[in-house]
């Protein structure tokens, strides 16, 4: 349901920009967390067709931490690695 997911950059200053791939529509949504679990930011949940997709999630304003990023796709949660420089 959801393949070649790339983050960029990362380590990230500002703006992290995520390129992803739905292989079947799928309501999904991001969300980012300290590594204590806590929430710092999170998107709006949206509904998206199969195909190539973008979004763009502001990070300037977090202080220097890794950061785990949690992909919410339907029922599924994928996480990944963010290090904010």
């Amino acid at each position: 349901m959801f393949t070649e997911a790339q983050l960029m950059p990362n380590p990230v200053k500002q703006d992290l920009h995520i390129r992803y791939k739905l292989v079947r529509p799928a309501r999904i949504w991001f969300t980012v967390h300290t590594n204590g679990g806590v929430g710092v930011c999170q998107t709006a949940p949206q509904n998206l067709s199969e195909g190539h997709h973008e979004i763009n999630i502001n990070m300037g304003h977090l202080p220097t931490a890794t950061y785990v990023l949690y992909v919410h796709v339907d029922d599924m949660v994928l996480q990944r690695v963010v290090v904010k420089k």
